[in-house]
């Protein structure tokens, strides 16, 4: 059967291309074998699955290439790979999961649970992990994560008032309570819960062997200028600027239209928008505050508003992204600087999108973006071409399986979490804007708010 439809597919090209992915008839199921036909229906029903099947690969290697430049010159100039060897060297039994490049030991570690089990895991980390942390004595990054995981059970009801009051750490001896918390997570915990909790243990613990040494040598005069020439290398940082100035002008362009079209009055947030400017590490008034967040600066795909000067951080790994993934992430950013429309966030609460309070800052900026975003793939000469750009431009392909209720802001507060689930900001705002629809032939659609 897959054959003759084949076959068949290959002399009505153009008709099959309207059709769905599956059609039903008195004979069964036939299954369009055409990729575009196949590609339109699995981008309908799910376009953040879809997209980031097509860009994880490239964000990690991006963000594992820059993570690894830094480690580089980080070992240049503080020895730090000699530290990390020498404090392995030590450990009894020998710890052979864990690396200073911490994709490759989050790997190593998600690796060995897969294919040993729960419970051999569990061992690993009662050997390995009995007294915390092998980098700091440093006892709350780890009280805060175990917490919020402990939390999470006891909401579902799975952790008993008396397995709470055992797993206090006043309860405890430092070591007795690490080996009770592992018992208990990695006993109840979801797999995608235990998937993160392991993640997050590993980042913790390399954060605090690098943050000393970065937080050390930026008053080094020849290390900042070498990872600024590292991680901002010209020919791409003017890449970067003349997008924010196309970003900037299609901002300009889109208040203005609302102004023309629908009387509505636009002036501060231009005002806004027109006054943006970027900030980058090589401007020696913005040097001290920027390497307080070295590390997240040169390994995470972003960038952050600060209202604070009305400026736009930009991190070392947008400079590797696509066209399409940048623009948007500077529409996104830029949005932060006007105040978030009554009449989008009424209309999120309306259709039930499922926006919290405290999201709509975010969601508003990510619906701004998207406005943005679809207005240049709009100029595009071919459908194929813009199909491609909007599967392109998606970047919410989130390293975690578990989307937190509370995070850590960059001053190390933990504070609700103010950006919306992955899949609602893809699945629920860019898949809902009619040309989307249109060019992916979608049958059905979320709500769309139009300005």
């Amino acid at each position: 059967m897959e054959e003759a439809f084949e076959a068949l597919s290959y002399y009505f090209e153009d008709q099959l291309r309207a059709c769905p992915a599956i059609y039903e008839d008195n004979f069964g199921s036939l299954y369009f074998t055409h990729p575009e036909v196949r590609e339109k229906y699995h981008a309908c029903k799910d376009l953040r699955k879809l997209a980031c099947s097509k860009n994880q690969e490239e964000l990690n290697r991006t963000r594992h290439q820059k993570e690894k430049e830094f480690i580089d010159l980080l070992d240049k100039h503080s020895q730090i790979r000699t530290t990390f060897n020498e404090k392995l060297s030590t450990l009894n039994p020998p710890n052979s999961l864990l690396t200073l490049d911490s994709q490759k030991a989050v790997s190593n570690h998600l690796q060995h649970l897969k294919k040993e089990g729960r419970l051999a895991m569990l061992d690993f980390f009662l050997q390995h992990y009995k007294k915390g942390l092998l980098f700091s004595d440093e006892i709350m990054p780890l009280l805060e994560l175990n917490g919020y995981y402990l939390e999470k059970l006891k909401t579902r009801q799975q952790l008993t008032d008396d397995e709470e009051e055992d797993l206090r750490y006043s309860n405890n001896t430092p070591e007795q309570y690490y080996q009770k918390n592992y018992k208990i997570l990695f006993k109840k915990l979801s797999d995608p819960e235990l998937e993160d909790y392991i993640y997050r243990f590993i980042q913790i613990e390399l954060n605090n062997l690098i943050q000393p040494t970065y937080h050390r040598l930026s008053l080094n005069e020849a290390f900042t200028q070498e990872v600024t020439k590292l991680l901002y290398p010209a020919p791409k940082k003017e890449r970067i600027q003349n997008a924010f100035k196309k970003v900037q002008q299609d901002g300009l362009s889109f208040l203005q239209k609302l102004t023309t079209d629908h009387a509505i009055s636009t002036d501060a947030a231009q005002n806004q928008i027109q006054s943006v400017t970027l900030l980058w590490p090589d401007e020696e008034q913005d040097r001290a505050e920027i390497f307080l967040f070295l590390d997240q600066i040169s390994t995470e795909h972003n960038a952050i508003y600060s209202d604070r000067g009305n400026k736009i951080t930009i991190y070392a790994p947008l400079l590797e992204q696509n066209e399409w993934q940048v623009l948007y992430t500077l529409g996104h950013e830029m949005a932060h600087s006007i105040d978030p429309w009554n009449k989008i966030t009424s209309c999120f609460k309306q259709r039930s999108l499922g926006f919290k309070e405290n999201q709509m800052a975010e969601a508003f900026s990510d619906w701004f973006a998207i406005e943005l975003l679809m207005n240049e793939v709009q100029k595009l000469p071919t459908d194929a071409e813009k199909r491609k750009a909007i599967l392109d431009s998606v970047i919410h392909c989130p390293l975690l399986k578990d989307h937190p209720e509370y995070v850590k802001n960059r001053f190390s507060q933990t504070i609700p979490n103010p950006h919306p689930h992955a899949d609602a900001r893809v699945n629920l705002l860019l898949r809902a804007h009619p040309l989307f629809n249109q060019l992916f032939n979608c049958p059905t659609s979320p709500p769309h708010c139009s300005p």
